[in-house]
């Protein structure tokens, strides 16, 4: 029988095995000692392993030891960008590795990242790598403001990030002096943002799902609409454009997401995600091939499935320690759904920003769905 190792036990893992499991194939997750795993709980073996310690480890037998342990996947795949790379590349020589190990690497690390893209003619913010406080302020000078910094490493959801609106910002920054290097960042004037997510398989099969808009707040998705509405239809060709040129430059296979600002009629890529992505996350309920099946496909090389749904799609995430109340944040009931939502909830302990769960949305009237989603946000957090 098939099997995939995912490395990671979250929520994305969650959603690709159940979806999998579906399709008839096992499941086993790859996890630190420290990493939480409720959210895959009954869903495959789960193998704790200290990385830190097989990277350290020079006797390549390990290696066969942990694809064993894994229970012999035929593929290996991850949840998240933000694993030892080495690992990925010990056990290739054991299993297929999708993503593979170097578009991990490209798309793991900020600087990294906006080279490639810039190397592929892709439209970006203009942005300078730093790695010394005087380099931030000599961005500063050419630059000037707002700007915009990012750690190259171990940054999501606003975290390990710095918005610079004032001197005052940047004297701030500098006597706090955080670890470099960073992508420093002209502030770009955007429209909406906006993502696509696509999928590769192992035969170079392509799969686009419909430009998406989402509203972020403090550095948080929040909710996303799609189709995004009112684009022109040059703006999906530009997308596609850019994303066959990273599937062709990083022999790329599995689903791929990739973040832009929508400014006017142009597209400006802010950052790529070499995994299933949160703001994916209405395919599961479209009538449509969701795009952690689609994941699952690509990587076992089997046919993709339909990503063009009828009708607009909508997400809201629910998010821990929720401003609306002091309280403990209870898991949504009946009461927060109507007849056009579902419900996903991830098995997670609450924390402030932390992801729990997400509703998912749909009607045929785009205004009406609009309406629902900012109905939705004002239930959860007060805003709309």
């Amino acid at each position: 029988m098939m099997r995939i190792a995912v490395v990671g036990g979250g929520q994305l893992a969650r959603m690709m095995a159940l979806d999998g499991l579906r399709l008839g194939i096992q499941f086993s997750f790859l996890v630190e000692p420290d990493e939480s795993t409720q959210c895959v709980d009954g869903l495959g073996e789960k193998v704790v392993w200290d990385l830190g310690e097989l990277l350290n480890n020079d006797d390549k037998s390990s290696y066969r030891e942990l694809f064993e342990a894994l229970g012999r996947p035929q593929v290996v795949t991850v949840e998240k960008e933000a694993v030892p790379v080495e690992i990925l590349r010990g056990l290739t020589s054991f299993a297929q590795v999708h993503p593979n190990p170097d578009a991990v690497y490209q798309t793991q690390h900020r600087a990294r990242e906006k080279q490639l893209l810039s190397r592929l003619a892709i439209p970006t913010a203009n942005f300078h790598v730093a790695t010394t406080c005087a380099e931030v302020r000599t961005t500063y000078e050419v630059f000037g403001l707002p700007l915009f910094i990012k750690a190259v490493e171990s940054g999501y959801d606003g975290k390990n990030q710095w918005q610079l609106h004032s001197e005052a910002d940047l004297e701030s920054f500098e006597r706090e002096r955080p670890t470099g290097p960073w992508v420093v960042e002209q502030h770009v004037r955007f429209d909406r943002e906006a993502s696509l997510i696509g999928a590769r398989s192992a035969s170079g099969e392509t799969a686009f799902y419909p430009l998406t808009e989402n509203l972020h707040r403090r550095g948080i998705l929040i909710r996303s609409l799609a189709p995004a509405p009112n684009l022109p239809e040059q703006t999906t060709r530009n997308a596609r454009d850019y994303m066959e040129r990273l599937f062709n430059e990083m022999n790329y296979v599995g689903v791929l997401a990739m973040e832009c600002f929508v400014c006017g009629d142009d597209l400006l890529v802010n950052e790529l995600a070499p995994r299933v992505h949160n703001s994916g996350h209405w395919t599961m309920d479209a009538g449509i091939c969701s795009q952690f099946e689609n994941h699952v496909r690509a990587i076992v090389d089997w046919p993709l499935g339909n990503t063009q749904p009828r009708g607009p799609k909508g997400m809201v995430n629910i998010l821990g320690s929720r401003d609306l109340t002091k309280h403990q944040p209870r898991q949504p009931g009946p009461s927060w759904l109507n007849g056009s939502s579902t419900f996903h909830w991830y098995n997670k302990t609450d924390r402030p920003g932390r992801k729990l769960g997400h509703i998912n949305l749909a009607h045929d009237d785009l205004q009406t769905l609009q309406e629902q989603l900012a109905a939705q946000d004002q239930q959860l957090y007060g805003e709309a």
